[in-house]
C-alpha cells in the first residue's frame, strides 16, 4: 500500500468511527415502532435523511433537497442537472442520501459514481460504503452490509447484490455490468474544474464522452443520470447539459434577489453578507451565485499600485474630480451606484475613495454630500460630474430630495461627452495601469466599496457580463482631466480631438 492509499484508508477508518459514534439504536423500541420508522423513511426523504444521517443533518433539509429527491425517485428514466451553489450539500445528498434512499425503495441495483478523476470518485464512493458498513440505525433496519469488493478498488457490492462503482472522467465504460444488470443510477459529481473549463476543446471531448460512453450504459427500463455541480464556467460540462431541453434543470443559488438564503434552515442573510465582504465580487458570484466571473486579461492585480494618501497628500493634488455613475434600483441584480473620487497631479492619477453599492439614488447622492463636506474641511472642493445619459426624472427627483434634506444643492455637473463604445473606453485606461500612473488609496484597500470596485475592474474583459459600474465611473473621472496642456501632465491617449472647453 503506497502512502496515498494508506492516507485514504486511514481517513476511511476515521470516518467509520465517526459514523458509529454519531448513530445509535434504541434497544427499548418495539417492533411496531421500528416498522413505522421504516415505512415513513421510505416515503419521506427529509425524515429519512434527518433520521439516519444525523451526523450530516445538523440542519434540516431545505426545499430543494426534498424536491431533488422526489424528482429523481418519481421518474424511472431521467436526465437532470442539479446546479447548486457551494455549501448547499450537493455531494452529501447525491452520493449518499439519495442513492441509499433509492436503494431502500428498491429503485437502485447498480450505481455508477463519476468524478473529475478516479481517486476523487473513489473518495466519494468510500463515503457511501462507510454508511453501509458502520451506520448503526441503517444496519439495524436494513440489510446493508458490504459483501465483497472495496471502495479502494472503486467497486463494491452489498449483501443483496446491489453494486457501487467509481470511475474518473474519461475512463473506459464499455462492458460495465452487474451480471445482467447495467447501471441504473449514474451521478456525475464535480466533473468540472478550472483547468478543464479553460480549454474548450477538452470540454467538448468530455461532453462527447458522456453522450457516447456514459449515456450508452443504460438499458431499457430504469435509467437515471444526474449531473451535480455549481457553475464554475459558462464553458463547462454542466453549462452544456443545463441548456439542453431534454435535461431537467434545478438551479439553486446561495441567496435570492432579496438576499434571503436558499437554505434558510442553515444559513442567515448576515452570514452571506459577511461572506461577500470576505471574498472578492467575482469569486462570490462564481461559487455562490452560479454566475461565473473571472479575473480578466486587461487589468491585472500585479498592475495595481497602493499608496498611502493622507489629507496633506490629497490637498497637494492639482485637481480632485468626483464622478457618479447612477443606478435606479436597489436589489441583488441591479447595477451599482458607483462614485469615485480621483486626484490628479502631473502624470499621477490617485483614486482617493469610492462608493459602490446596490442602493437607491438617494443613498448614493447622500454619500456625495458626505464626501463633499469631508474634502472641503480637509483638502479642497471636489469637481463633481454625473453621467448625462442616465439623468432623468428619477435622478432629478433624488437630487431634489437630498438637496432639501441638506438645505442646498451640490454642484453636480453633467458629463456632456458622446461616450461611444463602453468597452473601448474602459480598456483604454489599461495604458495608465501598465505605465504605473494610477494609484489607489491603501487606507481603503479593505473597505467593502473598494473591494467591490477592484473586483469589477479586474474581471473586466471583452464579453464580460458582470457589473462594470466602477470601471465606467473611473474612466469618466479620468476623461474629465485629459486636457492638461503642459507636457508633464496627464497624457492623452488615442486620436486627437477638439478640446471640449477651457478649464
Amino acid at each position: 500500500m503506497n502512502k496515498s492509499d494508506k492516507q485514504n484508508y486511514d481517513e476511511f477508518l476515521v470516518r467509520m468511527a465517526f459514523i458509529k459514534s454519531a448513530g445509535y439504536v434504541n434497544s427499548y423500541e418495539t417492533t411496531d415502532e421500528q416498522k413505522e420508522r421504516i415505512v415513513r423513511a421510505k416515503k419521506d426523504y427529509a425524515y429519512f435523511f434527518e433520521t439516519y444521517f444525523k451526523h450530516y443533518a445538523t440542519d434540516k433539509c431545505s426545499w430543494f433537497h426534498i424536491k431533488a429527491a422526489k424528482l429523481v425517485k418519481k421518474y424511472k428514466r431521467i436526465k437532470a442537472v442539479m446546479e447548486w451553489a457551494r455549501g448547499l450539500g450537493k455531494s452529501v445528498h447525491f452520493t449518499i442520501g439519495i442513492p441509499i434512499w433509492l436503494y431502500l425503495n428498491n429503485e437502485l441495483k447498480f450505481m455508477l459514481l463519476i468524478s473529475a478523476n478516479f481517486d476523487a470518485a473513489k473518495t466519494l464512493l468510500s463515503d457511501i460504503q462507510a454508511e453501509f458498513e458502520a451506520n448503526p440505525l441503517l444496519l439495524h433496519d436494513f440489510d446493508t452490509k458490504p459483501k465483497h469488493g472495496s471502495w479502494a478498488d472503486g467497486d463494491f457490492t452489498i449483501s443483496n447484490g446491489t453494486r457501487f462503482v467509481a470511475r474518473g472522467r474519461g475512463q473506459r465504460m464499455r462492458g460495465l455490468r452487474n451480471k445482467a444488470q447495467r447501471p441504473d443510477f449514474i451521478v456525475i459529481d464535480d466533473a468540472d474544474d478550472d483547468e478543464l473549463s479553460h480549454n474548450p476543446s477538452r470540454v467538448k471531448k468530455v461532453i462527447l464522452w458522456i453522450y457516447k460512453a456514459v449515456m450508452g450504459l443504460g438499458d431499457k427500463g430504469r435509467f437515471r443520470v444526474v449531473i451535480v455541480n455549481n457553475r464554475i464556467s459558462n464553458n463547462s460540462i454542466l453549462a452544456h447539459f443545463a441548456s439542453h431541453t431534454a435535461w431537467k434543470h434545478l438551479k439553486v443559488n446561495a441567496i435570492d434577489k432579496k438576499g434571503v438564503p436558499s437554505w434558510i434552515e442553515k444559513y442567515t442573510a448576515e452570514y452571506y453578507k459577511q461572506l461577500e465582504l470576505e471574498t472578492d465580487y467575482y469569486s462570490f458570484q462564481t461559487e455562490y451565485m452560479n454566475n461565473p466571473l473571472f479575473a480578466g486579461e486587461i487589468f491585472k492585480s500585479e498592475d495595481l499600485s497602493w499608496q498611502k494618501m493622507d489629507w496633506r497628500t490629497i490637498k497637494s493634488f492639482d485637481r480632485i474630480i468626483g464622478y457618479y455613475d447612477p443606478a435606479y434600483t436597489a436589489n441583488k441584480t441591479s447595477d451599482f451606484n458607483s462614485i469615485v473620487i480621483v486626484g490628479f497631479k502631473g502624470k499621477d492619477i490617485s483614486v482617493i475613495d469610492t462608493f459602490n453599492r446596490q442602493c437607491t439614488p438617494e443613498q448614493a447622492i447622500e454619500q456625495i454630500y458626505i464626501f463633499e463636506q469631508e474634502f472641503k474641511e480637509h483638502a479642497k472642493p471636489v469637481e463633481w460630474y454625473v453621467e448625462k445619459q442616465l439623468i432623468n426624472q428619477i435622478i432629478d427627483n433624488a437630487l431634489t430630495e437630498v438637496a432639501n434634506r441638506n438645505g442646498y444643492y451640490i454642484n453636480l455637473m453633467r458629463d456632456n461627452r458622446v461616450k461611444g463604445n463602453k468597452f473601448s473606453r474602459i480598456i483604454n485606461m489599461s495604458f495608465y495601469f501598465q505605465r504605473g500612473f494610477i494609484h489607489f488609496n491603501s487606507k481603503h484597500e479593505n473597505k467593502p466599496d473598494m473591494k467591490t470596485g477592484m473586483s469589477q475592474l479586474l474581471a473586466f474583459e471583452e464579453g464580460y457580463k458582470g457589473h462594470d459600474d466602477f470601471p465606467d465611473a473611473l474612466e469618466g473621472a479620468i476623461s474629465k482631466a485629459k486636457h492638461f496642456s503642459a507636457s508633464n501632465k496627464l497624457p492623452v491617449i488615442g486620436q486627437n480631438h477638439k478640446k471640449e472647453g477651457a478649464w
